[in-house]
């Protein structure tokens, strides 16, 4: 059974990584420095929160377009969880007319298309971190997404995959209690139902845990999940958290929490092991801002119609396991599984 499950990690394991242990509104000063001389463009970066994972999609969106040789004054807005600062940024970014607009997420790149759309403004729009711009209707297709807008989504049906990890390396757990605020995103429902589909297969029991504001988050967990430990053990239990900003927010008071109680805490999004999670199944957000990087260089330098740039899905999921942390929240994984998922290499 241990060869078992061995064998179901590494079909899904890419890359592991082990580790032991913006205001309101900001303008960068100064243009980041290129290594090529050429103009200067104006780039609006909008951003839904602060958070590890969306810092890390910023950064390599700058960082490749020095790369590329790009010289950009970036004018940057964070709406810290609020949509209604949110929507006040966008309506500023879409008035200042810059060359270009990036967005970060649903609410905030489908905000800013509508306010181009509506106002028949032809200013590109490259968004990320979206699961699923067609319904969103940000582009027409993947292929050819026509209009003014492209960017790079998220791969839809990963669920199997990550309750496969999950069980994988901890197939004890009986209970999972998943926290979300489903107002981030449609995706995020759709998510949810494909979970407790997977876990009652398993024979889990899946708890979903409602929350609207990253200050309800630890409460309103502290509350459920003492009910949920009157019946089922810390160590067979799971606090389970998806890509939504306003938990993923208060990732560390949920950390906290899980220390404290003994029970594992599973992300969907890698940063939050670096914070104190014990485990993760989820792409590297400095991906989502350097392959955006990439189709700023085919509008701007290369001059190419955003209309005939495919929007391109990011797929390359990872895991990642804080082994300090999971110490304190029981996620004991076989020596034998921890040595392959240190040492794996995968080839295609």
């Amino acid at each position: 059974m241990k060869a078992f499950h061995i064998i179901a990690l590494a079909s899904v394991i890419l890359n592991i990584v082990l580790l032991g242990s913006l205001s309101n509104q900001k303008s960068s000063g100064t243009p980041l420095v290129a290594q090529q001389q050429g103009p200067t463009y104006t780039i609006a970066i909008l951003s839904p929160a602060e958070h590890p994972s969306l810092t890390n999609i910023v950064q390599g969106f700058k960082t490749r377009l020095a790369e590329l040789g790009i010289s950009c004054n970036f004018k940057e807005y964070n709406a810290n969880g609020s949509k209604t600062l949110m929507r006040a940024q966008a309506e500023e970014i879409v008035s200042a007319s810059a060359d270009l607009i990036f967005t970060i997420g649903t609410s905030a790149s489908g905000m800013i298309h509508q306010l181009l759309t509506k106002q028949q403004l032809k200013i590109p729009l490259i968004f990320s971190a979206v699961s699923d711009p067609i319904t969103l209707g940000l582009v027409k297709s993947l292929a050819h997404p026509e209009g003014i807008t492209t960017g790079i989504c998220d791969v839809t049906n990963h669920e199997p995959a990550q309750v496969k990890t999950l069980l994988t390396v901890k197939p004890n757990v009986q209970q999972v209690l998943l926290v979300y605020d489903p107002s981030q995103s449609l995706t995020l429902e759709q998510e949810r139902v494909h979970f407790e589909t997977l876990f009652a297969d398993a024979g889990i029991t899946m708890q979903t845990l409602v929350v609207e504001h990253h200050n309800q988050v630890l409460s309103k967990t502290t509350s459920v999940l003492e009910q949920m430990l009157q019946k089922t053990d810390a160590a067979d239990t799971v606090v389970m958290i998806l890509t939504d900003h306003t938990v993923v927010s208060a990732v560390d008071s949920l950390i906290k929490l899980c220390n404290n109680t003994g029970v594992t805490l599973f992300a969907s999004e890698l940063e939050s092991v670096d914070k104190g999670a014990a485990l993760a199944f989820g792409i590297e957000q400095y991906q989502y801002g350097k392959q955006a990087a990439e189709q700023v260089e085919q509008i701007l330098v290369q001059h190419m119609p955003i209309s005939n740039i495919p929007v391109t899905p990011l797929q390359d999921f990872k895991v990642k396991v804080n082994r300090t942390a999971a110490e304190k929240q029981q996620l004991n994984i076989d020596p034998e599984l921890l040595f392959l998922m240190q040492s794996s290499i995968v080839v295609e």
